[in-house]
């Protein structure tokens, strides 16, 4: 990148925090940049585009910087940036929002449009005179602004240390996990709101029974910013799929119900993905037609023309890909029209207030009206109470998922519940009107 690197930005950290010591009214910060999901330009592209990504990132923060300050790359896909004789937290936090900004901007590498997006921890100067000490802040911070989502900002505070050990300790805890397979998949059936009839499953992962309890919100993450998730993730599809086909063969289910799956930007990204696809269904004898892959409008949007490609190499074989958390990402018009699956979820944020909020209750109407015209079925995600059920019902809407059924439970919790016939009966589905604008 023809950037300083991290002995030069030491050096340079370094003077400008003895000239704090001299002066009261000097001060510094140091921002950690972290590029979101490199490793799927990587992966998904070249080595040769992702390199040619970093020189443009690198040359693109340099051209937006004051004269003093300094950029450098420590390796791979992190950069430093010093912010020489700063007034308030306020200005580098400013600065860092600029930076987003700027690098919201796409590349045009090699005749591809490639957008990312960045991570950016914040330390200041305050109270310490050790570069290493503020850059490992920073660090942290940046680590903290990942844990939020993509193309966030944060400062660092003292209690952020603590939650950087406890994610030491959930990423140690995690490697054994799935090193060992103790982690548990439990699953939450998918039903027809017209009968209360199972139709499939979705298969979700948790943390081992006797360990310390890691939500997946919180372990999930970790596994995609540490690249465990393919490894967590052929887990889940082995499980599940030897599931299914247990409940087959002993009768349980029908042969048309089918298993869900969640795959992520990174999975897609695997060249081996189809193919461990593959092997997985013919290692337990079950046919493609069963499995679903879930995927999320962000994952879809990451890349379309090459998220579309692998979706359409899984349909080939028979597996049949669902848009997750519809309505909360920026699918186009033009995507969904040629996408190659069959099935959208609506989120479970506008099915739970759609009672009371018309606002709501108009997304999740104008979802089911988009979904009709493209000819795809849809899944309501978050179900909690009869009203809703039969609201839904009227609007269309054939299947349901959420709490008013089950809960995400073990697979012998399931069972039991399938050795009583193949229907939940949930509370009596009470009708309840679909709010209009008027009751906003």
């Amino acid at each position: 990148t023809g950037l300083p690197n991290r002995a030069l930005f030491r050096d340079r950290l370094a003077l400008s925090l003895r000239r704090a010591e001299r002066q009261a009214d000097h001060a510094c910060a140091v921002l950690f940049l972290d590029v979101d999901r490199f490793k799927i330009v990587n992966d998904g592209f070249t080595h040769l585009i992702g390199d040619q990504l970093l020189v443009a990132l690198g040359r693109r923060l340099a051209d937006n910087l004051r004269p003093g300050d300094t950029v450098a790359r420590l390796g791979g896909d992190e950069f430093t940036l010093l912010l020489d004789g700063i007034g308030s937290a306020q200005d580098a936090m400013q600065t860092a929002e600029r930076i987003q900004e700027i690098l919201s901007r796409s590349f045009v590498l090699e005749g591809r449009e490639i957008t990312v997006t960045a991570s950016i921890g914040i330390s200041l100067s305050e109270g310490t005179s050790a570069p290493a000490e503020m850059m490992r802040d920073a660090d942290i911070a940046m680590y903290e602004a990942k844990r939020q989502g993509v193309g966030r900002v944060e400062v660092f505070t003292p209690g952020m240390h603590h939650r950087a050990l406890t994610q030491l300790q959930l990423e140690t805890e995690l490697r054994g996990a799935i090193a060992e397979e103790t982690l548990r998949v439990f699953y939450q059936p998918i039903v027809r709101l017209a009968t209360n009839r199972f139709v499939g499953f979705e298969a979700l992962v948790r943390w081992p029974n006797d360990a310390p309890g890691f939500g997946p919100d919180e372990f999930i993450p970790v596994a995609e910013d540490t690249g465990m998730i393919g490894d967590l993730g052929r887990l889940v599809l082995r499980r599940a799929c030897a599931q299914l086909a247990a409940w087959r063969s002993g009768g349980l289910v029908d042969d048309d119900v089918t298993m869900s799956v969640n795959v992520s930007c990174r999975q897609l990204a695997d060249r081996e993905l189809v193919s461990d696809v593959v092997g997985t269904l013919a290692a337990f004898g079950l046919p493609a037609e069963n499995l679903r892959v879930e995927v999320t409008e962000s994952t879809i949007m990451w890349d379309p023309e090459r998220m579309r490609g692998v979706l359409r190499e899984l349909g080939a074989i028979g597996v049949r890909p669902h848009v997750d958390d519809f309505g909360t990402g920026y699918s186009s018009l033009t995507f969904l029209h040629h996408f190659p699956g069959e099935t959208l979820k609506i989120d479970r944020s506008f099915i739970g207030p759609m009672l009371e909020n018309a606002g709501s209750a108009e997304i999740v109407r104008t979802i089911m009206a988009l979904a009709r015209n493209l000819e795809l079925s849809v899944i309501a995600e978050g179900v909690e109470r009869p009203e809703h059920a039969a609201a839904l019902r009227e609007l269309g809407c054939e299947l349901g998922q959420g709490y008013l059924w089950a809960r995400p439970q073990p697979a012998e919790a399931v069972e039991a519940i399938l050795a009583d016939g193949q229907t939940l009966v949930p509370p009596a589905l009470a009708g309840s009107p679909v709010p209009s604008h008027a009751s906003r």
